[in-house]
This record gives structure tokens, sequence and C-alpha cells, in this order.
């Protein structure tokens, strides 16, 4: 027994990777718990395996006091020195037990502890492994498709792809090979959970990193990364070394790198744009392939009004407003969409509506032409704002005292009124997918 022992011992450390310390324990513990139940006894057994030669013993313990209680667990001091010759009052002393049916009790008990903190250590080296790796791209087989969950052998462990996370364009089946984002891992009552990926934009970043030696080495940066799964994608890219070209280090030799790429995702388009410090640059790359005329920013709201030319205006939106819709997920500002033709159209009636808000505000007594220029142009450029205005807002315009901001809020106040009292007019569907208020142009 002390030899198979150790040569358990021995093989399952070498293979599992587990301290032979950890075993030794194992042993020692189940053998305790066995021995205690076996004999039936009160008294504390202990057990100890040699390290070197697999002998077991058996130990009770007593402890040396000048009056016995418990048989069990006292002993006397005269006593104790026959098992520990320097024994003082209060120590505890081993005594060796001997029992006949103490191999085979051993054996099974060490074999059943064993296999239990085999599975338990092996479950902690598999968290300890992938949690570790908690972000990155991991490649393994398929091995069976449940109820629309792929699973997955990872060479060390199983992991699963939820339905959810699967892409539209994916359709695997037993013995392929799968790259996927680990997403998560988490410790369940049936042992640890994987679950990866094939939706995540984090997938992309990690493809590009195997695919491109300039960003493992970081001469290039993936500055974000977002997408719709099985449509469309964006990588913004920025380059470290003035003389190394972001997107072309990307795309490659005629488009081998990102082919790469495409095919293990199913064939799902990725635009590669170069990131800018300037905001209307990037946004403008961000909307390609389209081409834009002209980006206006407002940045306090983080968001751009952007002009295309008309036949560019179905392409900068994309189908289903996919490509602004990505563009903007991009670069984390709001973008708004409009042709040449739609936004000329809405700057002649800016104007015109401008036009006849100076005509009101110049007919109010003691305000005249020159004073309702300087309101126009301090930013009152519609009724809603005037309206809204207090007179201290208003008395920062030159030659604009208390009465005639009173005159001018009140006279917007009613035509406001006015304006709203008046019934609808039949809306006007929208151009494109993006709705936007014309207003704001």
């Amino acid at each position: 027994m002390n030899e198979q022992l150790l040569q358990i011992i021995e093989q399952i450390g070498r293979e599992k990777g587990i301290s032979a310390d950890v075993l030794f324990s194992a042993v020692e513990e189940a053998v305790q718990s066995a021995c205690q139940g076996n004999m039936q006894t009160p008294e504390k057994i202990v057990a100890q395996v040699d390290r070197q030669t697999g002998a077991l013993k058996l130990f009770t313990l007593r402890q040396a006091v000048d009056r016995i209680e418990d048989e069990y667990h006292d002993i006397s001091l005269a006593e104790a020195r026959k098992y520990k010759p320097d024994a003082n009052m209060g120590d505890v002393v081993q005594i060796e037990l001997k029992h006949p049916g103490l191999g085979r009790i051993a054996a099974k008990a060490a074999r059943a502890v064993i296999t239990t903190r085999v599975r338990e250590a092996e479950q902690d080296s598999v968290y300890r492994y992938y949690a570790e790796r908690l972000g990155q791209a991991v490649s393994g087989v398929v091995q069976r498709i449940e109820k629309s969950v792929i699973i997955v052998d990872l060479g060390r462990a199983e992991a699963i792809v939820p339905r959810g996370e699967q892409s539209p364009r994916d359709a695997f089946k037993p013995t392929d090979r799968i790259k996927a984002y680990l997403s998560d891992i988490r410790r369940t009552a049936l042992g640890t959970q994987i679950v990866l990926s094939r939706t995540h934009p984090g997938l992309i970043v990690r493809l590009f990193e195997m695919e491109v030696p300039e960003i493992y080495e970081r001469v290039v940066e993936i500055k974000g990364a977002v997408r719709e799964p099985g449509e469309r994608a964006k990588l913004c890219v920025s380059s470290n070394d003035p003389n190394v070209d972001p997107v072309g280090a990307c795309v490659g030799m005629r488009g081998a790198r990102v082919q790469a790429v495409v095919r293990e995702l199913g064939g799902e388009n990725i635009d590669i744009v170069e990131w800018s410090e300037d905001a209307s640059t990037y946004i403008g790359r961000a909307l390609s392939p389209a081409t834009v005329s002209k980006i206006v920013l407002n940045h306090e709201a983080r968001a751009a009004k952007v002009v295309v030319a008309d036949q560019n205006l179905s392409l900068a939106i994309g189908k289903r407003g996919q490509n602004v819709r990505l563009a903007a997920k991009l670069t984390g500002w709001r973008i708004d969409i409009r042709s040449e033709s739609e936004a000329e159209k809405v700057q002649v009636q800016e104007s015109q509506r401008m036009a006849m808000l100076r005509a009101e505000i110049a007919t109010l007594p003691d305000i005249g032409a020159a004073l309702a220029d300087l309101v126009i142009k301090s930013g009152y450029d519609t009724v809603g704002k005037l309206a809204a205005a207090a007179p201290k807002d208003l008395m920062r315009i030159e030659g604009m005292g208390m009465i005639k901001a009173e005159l001018i809020i009140q006279h917007t106040r009613e035509l406001q009124q006015k304006v709203n009292a008046e019934p609808p007019k039949e809306a006007t569907p929208p151009d494109s997918d993006i709705a936007n208020d014309g207003d704001e142009w």
C-alpha cells in the first residue's frame, strides 16, 4: 500500500501540476476521518504519512494533567513522559495506535479523497488560468451544439458560446476550429463556466493584434472598435511612428491582413479609419466610405452637423442608418447628416426666418433695425431663445435698456403663444432614416 500510495501521489502531482504536500495532506485527512468513524471512539485521531516511504501511522492525542477527568483526552504527567520524555504539565503528546485493518481503509479513503481533491485543484487551476486571459481571444474546437449553444473544447477546459454571443454569419459544426473573445468566467455548483463571444468588439481588436505585427509591437495603436455583428465594423487606429501608415499596416499587402480577419468573421465588412485629434477630421474619416463636404461642431453638446453631396447621402447614412450609427459610436459624437441640396434649402429657410424675426423686433417702439440686428447677432436668433431670455441677459447688448429688453421679451412670448395655438401642419417624412430638426441647422 505504501509503494502504491507514493506512486499515485507522484503520478497525479506530475500530470495535474498539484503539490505532493497537498496530496499527502489530503490522504491524512481522509484516513483520519475514516478511522475516526471506523473505531467509533471519542478520542482525537491523527494520521501521518511519511513523505519518503509512504508509511502510515495513527496517533491519539492526550494532554498532560495533574488529575485525569477524561480518559480519552487526559493523561498523567508520568504517563506522558513515557511517550515524550521532556513533557511538561499542559503539553499534548501523541500515542501511536495499532489497527489491523488500517491498510485497506487507508487505501480506499485515499483513493476517494485524492479524486475529490484533484477535481477541486483542477477547477482552481482552470479558473486561475482563464481568469488571467479575460478579454483575450482564445482558440478551440467545436465539440457539439446543444439547444443553439456551442460547446468548445479549449484544451484545458470546455467553454460555451451562448446564442446571444453568436454572429448571424456563424455556421459552425462539430470538429470546426473557432476563435472567440473570452468575455466571462465564473464559478458555479457544477464547476468553472467559461463564456465566449463572437459578437464582442474586442474580438476584432484581438484578431488584428494577431494579424498585424505593428500592433503587437505597439507601433500602431487601436483607438477603438465598434461593430454590428455579421454586418459591419469600424476600427480606429493611429501610428506612433510618423513613417508608418496605420491604415496600410492593418490592411496589409493586397489586403491580406484585413481579409484574414474578415474571413474569420464570416465576411463581415470592416472599415479601418485613422484617428485624429481634430474632431471634424475624425468624424469625416469615421463616415467612410462616404466623402464629407462640411462639418459643423457643437462641442458643448458633442453634436456634429454633417453635409455630404447628394449622391453620397445614402452611402453616408448606410443601410438602415448603419454607417452613421457606427460612426457615432466610434467617435462619441451625435451625428446629423444632410445632403447639400437639403442643407441649402434649410439654410434659405433659416435666413428667411431670421429676417422675419429681425423685422418683428425692428417694428417695436424705440427699437429700430440697428438694435434688432445686434439682438440677432448676439445669438438670440429664434423666437424661443428670446422668449426664454431674462431682461438682464438682453441688457448686455449695446444700446439695450430695461424697458426695451422687457418689450422685446414680452412681444416674442406673445408671438410664441400665437404660433403654438395654430393647428400643426401635416408632417413631411424625412428624406433619410436619420430624422433631423431643421431649426437646428
